[in-house]
């Protein structure tokens, strides 16, 4: 960084790693060295950045001066060295479902030929907005259309879902097809206490409430399937993930008339460093034709 505050650079640290501790180690300097500049730079903001629980959390002003930090970050290596592009972090946030499908194949020729660093953080498409909010990522994947101020939303297009599960499942817990009552006793499959994808499409079309239901949860794409696969339990699974097993048979949908269309958008700035537009151009772009 040559203009960028070092106080402003302890401050970014300590909110993208959630410790005082991981921030100087990446830094490099003492522990008390990194309490000191955010101390200096909150006499000469007036007020708290960051609140000291554990982790630390920012402040508003703390998560607005994130933001501004990663937007100059850019910025500043695009003005004064443009070799620095080269080795640029794009911090993205996106859900896992993306992140298992869709996302390697958009980004790959850009992130070759750009030579940029990827930083991913992962959560729920429901959650992913607040993590850009929060300044600590410069664009995000999410379900949510309505753009944070300063940022833009762009419509990717929308990724389809089935309700699946295995033939012996099926004649386990469904032998007379979906009904309310087959889904009050048939285990149900989660990814994460934010994944509501199961429990809004019981609630819609079954009338069955979110705590009334058995469920496993399974923090894992890949594992999420493969619990599926071995005949423990029903999910919600994106097609892309799920067409060759509904092919083969291996899978069947247990709901084929109702599939779950879930639409993507990417926010980002509204003022965009070349590195981000170029990003998000090529994120744009694929998507339109492969998201429908």
């Amino acid at each position: 960084m040559k203009l960028l505050s070092r106080h402003l650079q302890a401050l970014a640290k300590v909110i993208e790693t959630e410790s005082f501790e991981t921030a100087a180690q990446q830094l490099f300097i003492s522990q008390p060295a990194v309490s000191q500049r955010i101390k200096q730079l909150e006499q000469q903001v007036g007020q708290p950045l960051l609140i000291r629980n554990s982790p630390p959390q920012p402040t508003a002003l703390g998560k607005r001066l994130m933001h501004f930090y990663r937007q100059a970050a850019l910025l500043e290596a695009e003005v004064f060295d443009s070799e620095d592009l080269n080795t640029q972090t794009l911090p993205i946030a996106i859900n896992a479902d993306s992140l298992s499908t869709w996302f390697f194949p958009a980004v790959a020729d850009f992130v070759k030929n750009a030579h940029v660093l990827l930083e991913l953080r992962v959560d729920d498409q429901d959650q992913t907005l607040r993590l850009l909010q929060a300044g600590e990522v410069t664009g995000a994947i999410s379900a949510e259309q309505q753009a944070p101020g300063g940022c833009d939303s762009i419509k990717l297009g929308g990724m389809k879902y089935h309700c699946v599960c295995t033939p012996a499942f099926r004649d386990s817990y469904f032998t007379k097809g979906p009904s309310k009552q087959a889904f009050l006793k048939a285990p149900a499959l989660h990814y994460s206490p934010k994944d509501q994808l199961q429990s809004n499409y019981l609630a819609k079309y079954w009338k069955v409430a979110p705590t009334s239901y058995p469920f496993h949860q399974i923090p894992s794409t890949e594992s999420y399937l493969d619990f599926i696969l071995r005949g423990l339990a029903w999910g919600i699974v994106p097609e892309l993930q799920c067409e060759t097993h509904l092919a083969n048979g291996t899978l069947i949908k247990l709901d084929p008339k109702r599939p779950i269309t879930v639409d993507l958008y990417w926010h980002t700035w509204t003022l965009q460093p070349e590195l981000l537009k170029g990003f998000s151009q090529q994120l744009q772009s694929y998507c339109q034709k492969e998201l429908r």
